[in-house]
């Protein structure tokens, strides 16, 4: 369950692992807190989740894109090397 802050409703729309409230909306809060009552969404959504953590939102995945990204930019030569200035 979160708040309807950007990033982590992206995810946790994306993943199905939680409902999403509106922020400052009392009423939006208490209905995904009853919702989280009822045993099998709390299951379905941990599952959902645990399964996004596995496979997308880990620090291994992280390096892997962070990595990707870097000989991207090294491929197309951003760090070549200048001569100093004088």
């Amino acid at each position: 369950m979160t708040s309807d802050a950007t990033p982590l409703k992206r995810i946790v729309e994306a993943c199905r692992c939680g409902s999403v409230f509106r922020e400052r909306d009392a009423a939006g809060l208490a209905q995904a807190l009853r919702d989280l009552g009822d045993a099998a969404v709390r299951r379905a959504a941990g599952e959902r989740g645990r399964a996004a953590i596995r496979t997308t939102y880990n620090w291994d995945r992280d390096v892997e894109r962070l990595l990707d990204v870097l000989r991207a930019v090294v491929a197309r030569g951003a760090f070549a090397t200048r001569p100093a200035a004088r």
